[in-house]
């Protein structure tokens, strides 16, 4: 080879071997930023994720707000009535039961929408609770009931209109009757509910009450017309209280 052309190929070679080494370091670094190792790529297509109390996440969830109070649910009635005794006799209270649903509850029995408070309790979620209380006749009852969870249902129930209980000396009668007319146009049976008087007009409704039980009835039939008793109950009447014979019972009625 002449000594001119190898005098130039000495010149081009370390040239050459700078090229070369400095696109080799150009390109490393590029095919390091597109090489990315499996849990990199997952974390990269994960969505956002919220942290929970104790570390834990929820995928997609915004971040909660420390102290924010939980909505509480929807209960759509809070307390159902069961029962109630609104006939009093000296020296008795009315009372209510009723049982709450799935909420706690603080309920009051006033008289009046806005009147007296005659009792009040605080409830847990499904319970059974009675509120009694003295009231005078007449006295119309309301049951108020509201959520003491943060919900925001109330709710206002009418219980009803407060009536006296009087004494009354009765009997029963029946057997050997039966299939007969009443004088109020019913035809007597063993499970007709109802009693005899000699003056209320036949329908008036009553409640009679016997050692503490009580029963709905009305004047179906005329009597009794011996002795000094005011009332004569129907065989039906008398077993619904567990009443005998002759005695006293305590009534109450309306027209």
């Amino acid at each position: 080879m002449p000594n001119r052309e190898r005098s130039a190929l000495v010149a081009v070679l370390p040239l050459a071997t700078a090229l070369a080494v400095a696109t080799g370091a150009t390109a490393a670094p590029a095919a390091a930023s597109t090489s990315t190792t499996p849990e990199a790529a997952a974390a990269a297509a994960s969505p956002s994720s919220a942290p929970l109390a104790g570390g834990a996440s929820v995928e997609g969830a915004p971040a909660s707000t420390p102290g924010t109070r939980p909505a509480a649910p929807s209960s759509g009635f809070i307390v159902r009535v069961l029962d109630r005794q609104l006939t009093i006799a000296s020296g008795d209270t009315v009372a209510v039961k009723a049982r709450s649903t799935t909420v706690p509850i603080h309920a009051e029995l006033r008289v009046g929408r806005h009147g007296r408070v005659v009792d009040r309790v605080d409830v847990a979620p499904n319970s059974y609770f009675q509120l009694a209380g003295s009231v005078v006749t007449g006295d119309r009852l309301w049951l108020r009931v509201r959520r003491t969870d943060g919900g925001a249902e109330r709710s206002w129930t009418s219980i009803g209109a407060v009536r006296r209980m009087r004494a009354a000396l009765a009997s029963w009668y029946g057997p050997g009757l039966f299939g007969r007319r009443t004088a109020c146009g019913q035809t007597l049976t063993a499970g007709l509910k109802g009693v005899a008087h000699k003056s209320l007009p036949c329908g008036t409704k009553l409640t009679v009450r016997y050692r503490g039980r009580s029963t709905s009835a009305v004047v179906i039939d005329r009597g009794p017309f011996s002795g000094s008793r005011e009332f004569d109950l129907t065989q039906a009447t008398a077993r619904a209280i567990g009443f005998g014979a002759v005695g006293r019972v305590w009534v109450s009625h309306r027209a």
